[in-house]
């Protein structure tokens, strides 16, 4: 079986389950589906009224519904957003400066003369609505309480054993509901033709739905990340991490106040043990059964820095926790590890190359 059709088998087997193998490229609602209506807040004192009418007359100009006055209690900068059937209306509240500074939402500022940035900032409008454009903006751009929607529907332990499987099935499996649709960025059909044929190596059973998908994508060198379109939908967009720089994380950073040994505390029993000349991946994944906490291994990262994970790794027998085996593992082929929790609180481990120059992400 070629590369080429094992990709389109992926292909097929994804559709199959309601997801979609690539998406378009982020095109702009009509602009009749986003309607946009300005308030300009102007000055109490020291208003030039014929700069506010300019501005007034600027977004008349460009066919938005436009309204310049006095300031009220309570006004603030801020764009609010309504649906009204089958068009999304969307409220900016602006703030006019005494020296002709408009300040909008997002802590943008504009002033007559930028018309190439206020036009851009309006198709951004047109197209996103208030949120704005998600690239770049915490939080992936979805906002705290949507956010914390996708956190908890991620949170769903997974039920089947997926160790050993190949990504295709793998995905199946980590599908999340409807509302939730996996898609394959148009890099990764590009990306996954020049892999090899690698089934899932780290057992994932247990784990959030989110933790688990990303700590499969990660053997595989992708990531994910929530998106949230120009239809204001949100799908889960699979690509390469060597070009993705804000992937949803292989789980998510202890709390500092929170104990380790309560978190995992399977990892920090102390028992006797010890192993001499076993491969370095068998010794973690006999850590993790022995413990019942998953630990996932960034193998692509491990490849590119010619870490041999089949090296033989021996640790001394004696009275000592797992944490401690663990560490010795590592440190013996230049990794380092992290313990951090899932959506829903579980305990995972994460193994990566060692880099003092950067964190240990995804």
């Amino acid at each position: 079986m070629t590369r080429r059709d094992l990709f389109l088998l992926l292909a097929i087997g994804l559709v199959s389950f309601g997801t979609a193998t690539g998406r378009a490229d982020d095109k702009p609602a009509g602009k009749g589906e986003i309607l946009l209506e300005f308030q300009i807040v102007t000055p109490r004192l020291g208003v030039n009224q014929l700069t506010a009418q300019r501005w007034g007359a600027y977004f008349r100009d460009q066919g938005e519904v436009v309204q310049v006055r006095e300031p009220l209690p309570g006004d603030k900068v801020e764009a609010t957003e309504q649906s009204r059937g089958t068009f999304r209306l969307v409220k900016i509240m602006a703030q006019l400066d005494r020296d002709g500074t408009l300040h909008v939402p997002g802590n943008k500022k504009f002033q007559l003369a930028d018309r190439v940035a206020l036009q851009e900032w309006l198709d951004e409008l047109h197209t996103y609505g208030a949120q704005g454009d998600p690239t770049g903006q915490p939080l992936w751009g979805l906002g705290e309480r949507r956010f914390k929607e996708i956190y908890a529907e991620l949170a769903a332990p997974v039920q089947s054993p997926l160790q050993g499987k190949s990504l295709d099935e793998a995905l199946k499996v980590l599908t999340p509901p409807k509302a939730l649709p996996v898609v394959l960025h148009r890099s990764t059909t590009e990306y996954l033709l020049r892999q090899e044929q690698l089934l899932v190596a780290e057992e994932v059973q247990g784990l959030s739905l989110g933790t688990a998908l990303a700590g499969v994508l990660v053997q595989y060198g992708l990531g994910f990340r929530p998106l949230r379109t120009p239809a204001d939908q949100i799908e889960l967009v699979v690509e390469p991490l060597e070009t993705l720089k804000d992937p949803w994380p292989v789980g998510w950073d202890v709390d500092a106040q929170t104990p380790r040994n309560k978190l995992a505390p399977a990892l920090y029993e102390i028992v006797k043990t010890g192993f001499d000349g076993i491969p370095r991946e068998t010794a973690i994944q006999q850590i993790a059964t022995q413990t019942g906490v998953p630990i996932i291994i960034d193998r692509p990262a491990c490849l590119a820095r010619k870490i041999d994970l089949t090296k033989a790794a021996s640790y001394p027998s004696k009275q000592t926790g797992w944490a401690l085996i663990l560490q010795g593992v590592v440190r013996q082929a230049g990794m380092t590890y992290s313990l951090r929790h899932d959506e829903g609180g579980r305990p995972v481990v994460f193994v990566a190359p060692f880099d003092p120059t950067a964190g240990q992400r995804p």
